[in-house]
Order: structure tokens, then C-alpha cells, then sequence
């Protein structure tokens, strides 16, 4: 069982590094990260329905909302029943669909949001990924909020119990119990696992893996990472595929392991590359650039 490798991997690493004193990094993020709320929610959340408002109007209103993004004008059309509208904004705005779905489920599945409110978003989700599986024959962001599709405030609340269950781990860090650091992660990841939440799950595993890395315990961090990838490819999120594979990259560069620290820069490139995200490409890019100059300084000194 995947409970049973873990144990047997984590406890000893854990008290390998800690014990020759590796000092732990900055707090990770908070147990409910969310994620940014789509512009959407906070039209609707200071002005009703927007299906009841003039969205031009509220953003005068409304400063800090700039602009009416792909979430706004989805929910807008989906409450008018404006089908051919909705249709056109996924066909026309294919990269960012799966970012915007990430943020809306993130959102509605986090313990401040009413049960009401949730069932609506995953309604607005469930709509938006099944013309998304359409227009272009992929059936990952459908099979995702499927997910989420019977969950209810029961599901919520163990949700906030999974988040509170796997940040307990910092206690026992701190004790170093690494026992129970070890039996944490392990339930929490069943507990995603049991209520459907592929989301949570790749975030945890992913937050293990940087754990693992500020440990010094690179390979095993890889080995979280790589899980963490293979869900967000699964479930159709190449953003959070992206953070992975940076992630796996720094892991194999501090091994010093270049030339597997190229190729997942590499992957990663070509995910940002089909996402049209310049800012990213040029960050990788320099980055490839950085871990080629450590090879060639190599190949010099030999």
C-alpha cells in the first residue's frame, strides 16, 4: 500500500535530515488556499445576481474588479441561458478555461461558502467543462468537476477537516514525532482520496514534495511531485503541472542532475508554449539557459 512506502521512505529521511540539523523553510501556504476569487464572484458577491445588474456599471463601482474576465461573462451568459454566448467564450478563450475552473471549484469547495453558493458554482463549472469536452474532445475538465458534482455541506466540512488534519503536521514537526508526521499526511491523502478532491490531493502532494526539498531530501521530493503531475495532467490543470515540473527541476538541479533538470524545464516549456504565457517562457527559459552554463562550466573543468 501506498501508506505502507511512504512510511517506510518518509521516517527515516525525516529523521536523517532533521537530525543533522537541517533548519525547515519559510510556512507553507495556508490550509485553505484558494486560490484567486474570480472577478465574477466579487460582482455578484457586491451586487446581487449578474443577471440583475449592468456588469459596466458595477465595475465604475467597483475599482479593484478592472476588467470583465472569462468567469464574469460565462456567469452572466449561463444566468441568461445565453447559450451561444457561453459557447463562444470557451471556443475563444480555450487556455484560460481550465485556470478559471481551478479557481471557481477551489473557491466553492472552501468552508466560507455556503452549500447553496457551491451547488451554483459547480453547476457554472460543470457547464463550462462540458463545452469545453465539445469544442475540443477532452473530456478532463468534465471528468473533474464530476467530481465535485454530488458534493454537499457534508463533503465541505470534511474537506476543512482534511485541510486542518494535514497542516497538523507542523506540530508534530516541531515535536519531532516524525511518526505522526508520516501517519498525518498519509490520512489526509485518504481523506482527499474518499471525498473526491483530485484539487487538494495534487496541492498536497505537491506541498509534500517541497517539504521533502527544504529537507535536503531531494529524490523523494521528485518521487511527491511526479504524483502531484500526474493528477493535474489527469484532471487537465497544466497550470498547477507547471509548478510541479519547476519544482522537480530545482529538486534535480540541487542533485545536480542537469541534464533531468533540463528536461523537466523542457516539459514545462512546452505546457507554457500551448498556453501562450510569454512572462513564463522567458523564465524558463533563462532558466535553461542558467543550468546549460553550469554544464558547460563542468564539461570545462574536466
Amino acid at each position: 500500500m501506498q501508506s505502507n512506502k511512504l512510511r517506510a521512505k518518509s521516517q527515516k529521511l525525516l529523521l536523517v535530515f532533521v537530525t543533522f540539523g537541517v533548519i525547515l523553510g519559510p510556512d507553507l501556504p495556508s490550509a485553505l488556499e484558494k486560490g484567486p476569487v474570480t472577478g465574477s464572484l466579487t460582482v455578484r458577491e457586491a451586487y446581487g445576481s449578474v443577471a440583475k445588474v449592468n456588469l459596466e456599471a458595477a465595475l465604475r463601482k467597483n475599482p479593484a474588479v478592472e476588467r470583465v474576465d472569462l468567469g464574469q461573462a460565462f456567469i452572466n451568459a449561463f444566468e441568461t441561458h445565453d447559450e451561444a454566448t457561453m459557447k463562444n467564450l470557451v471556443k475563444e478563450n480555450k487556455n484560460a478555461v481550465s485556470k478559471e475552473l481551478v479557481n471557481i471549484i477551489t473557491y466553492a469547495t472552501s468552508s466560507e461558502v455556503k452549500s447553496e453558493e457551491m451547488t451554483w458554482l459547480i453547476r457554472i463549472s460543470d457547464k463550462m467543462a462540458g463545452i469545453y469536452r465539445t469544442e475540443f474532445s477532452d473530456t478532463r475538465l468534465e471528468n473533474l468537476v464530476a467530481n465535485y458534482k454530488e458534493w454537499s455541506k457534508r463533503e465541505q466540512g470534511r474537506k476543512k477537516d482534511a485541510d486542518r488534519l494535514f497542516y497538523s503536521y507542523k506540530n508534530a514537526m516541531e515535536n519531532k514525532d516524525y511518526d505522526a508526521v508520516v501517519e498525518i499526511w498519509d490520512k489526509s491523502l485518504d481523506m482527499y482520496k474518499v471525498i473526491g478532491d483530485r484539487l487538494g490531493e495534487a496541492r498536497r502532494l505537491n506541498e509534500i514534495g517541497v517539504t521533502f526539498g527544504k529537507l535536503g531530501s531531494f529524490q523523494t521530493s521528485i518521487k511527491f511531485l511526479n504524483e502531484a503531475r500526474e493528477i493535474n495532467n489527469e484532471i487537465g490543470n497544466p497550470w498547477g503541472e507547471i509548478s510541479n515540473l519547476r519544482y522537480i527541476a530545482a529538486g534535480y538541479t540541487a542533485l545536480e542532475d542537469y541534464s533531468n533538470a533540463i528536461d523537466a524545464y523542457k516539459a514545462a516549456l512546452s505546457i507554457v508554449h500551448e498556453l501562450g504565457d510569454t512572462a513564463q517562457k522567458d523564465m524558463l527559459l533563462n532558466d535553461i539557459a542558467g543550468i546549460e552554463g553550469k554544464m558547460k562550466h563542468m564539461a570545462d573543468m574536466e
